[in-house]
């Protein structure tokens, strides 16, 4: 299959030993551009927990558990470009203005997929989340309806006369 996506997308790819004896199956009753086959190639790759990496001219197949610690896009802030509806492995990172990372930390756990990651960085109340980018999307969302102002705690005094 890889070869024929390589052919089609005119895509240059590293197959690993371990990697090449899988099996995918992907079948559409109507003709394809080579940007959908791309697509489905991605997405028929994520269903086996494999992801790609861009290297130079290359792309290399890898767990996707495994690319999170390799030169995945990475996108910490508003300038950057980071996939969002291609099944890719992505690490983002997320400020919360109003929401604690411990409180969020536990909504994203029951989120996340078996590959992917989450890390707190309490110093700056950010989260760091390595995931397939539709997921991303979907955490984005759901952070963005939790993280608002009203549910802190607060300390007022009244003076008694």
């Amino acid at each position: 299959m890889v070869k024929a996506v390589s052919d089609i997308t005119r895509k240059n790819f590293i197959i690993p030993e371990k990697i090449k004896s899988q099996k995918v199956t992907i079948l559409s009753p109507t003709k394809i551009s080579a940007s959908e086959v791309y697509q489905v190639f991605l997405a028929a790759l994520a269903i086996n927990s494999i992801t790609i990496v861009k290297s130079g001219r290359f792309y290399k197949l890898v767990e996707s558990k495994n690319a999170i610690k390799t030169t995945i896009p990475t996108c910490v802030g508003p300038d950057d470009v980071c996939p969002k509806y291609s099944e890719r492995m992505v690490t983002v990172l997320i400020h919360l203005d109003n929401l604690e990372v411990a409180q969020a930390n536990s909504v994203l756990k029951s989120l996340i997929s078996k590959e992917g990651e989450v890390t707190q960085f309490q110093a700056t109340n950010a989260i760091i989340i390595s995931e397939y980018a539709p997921n991303i999307a979907r955490i984005r969302k759901i952070l963005g309806a939790l993280d608002v102002p009203g549910f802190s705690d607060e300390l007022q005094l009244v003076q008694i006369e």
